[in-house]
């Protein structure tokens, strides 16, 4: 774990008053959702080319997902009850080692640009908690990639971004992939 105060650990969100007192003052907060498509990285690498400030704070922001607590105990072959728990919490634990895993690379882009940021992790539907982060955050801006799904694609599994775009109460930047 980071020690700075820019960081944060995985799976936990930092209270609007106990940020660094520099992001607070005359700062533009900028939301960068990331996951591990190369739409991600194209969105980070534009936003360090063309539009980081001097002032600029990144929420640098993962959203996984993470699998239902079971209800009933599962059972062995022999018939001795596996804890349902047990599995359930295996699993979210290899998704918060997942998330880590994909927020490091982030902030080294980040941090050669000596931007200061917070990350932030954590279960859920990827649009709604994006929507929901910024506004517990008081983003000013959201810069994002796009898979470049077609019409159909994006209709029949739905489109991350796209439902930032309609959902957010603020401005959204998307990346568009790069042309093939």
């Amino acid at each position: 774990m980071d020690e700075t105060p820019a960081a944060q650990e995985v799976g936990t969100t930092m209270q609007q008053s106990e940020m660094p007192v520099a992001s607070t003052l005359n700062s533009r907060r900028v939301m960068l959702p990331v996951d591990q498509n190369e739409g991600s990285k194209r969105a980070v690498q534009w936003y360090v080319d063309h539009v980081c400030q001097k002032n600029d704070y990144v929420l640098l922001v993962h959203v996984f997902k993470s699998s239902i607590l079971p209800m009933f105990a599962n059972y062995d072959t022999d018939g001795t009850a596996m804890g349902g728990i047990e599995i359930w919490q295996s699993q979210f634990d290899d998704a918060q080692e997942a998330a880590r895993a994909v927020i490091e690379e982030y902030k080294a882009i980040l941090e050669s640009k000596k931007v200061p940021y917070l990350t932030i992790a954590r279960p859920g539907a990827p649009g709604q908690e994006i929507c929901n982060i910024a506004n517990d955050h008081n983003a000013d801006l959201i810069v994002m990639g796009s898979r470049g799904l077609g019409m159909l694609s994006r209709t029949v599994l739905g489109s991350v971004s796209d439902y930032v775009v309609h959902n957010a109460y603020l401005p959204v930047t998307v990346v568009p992939p790069d042309e093939e």
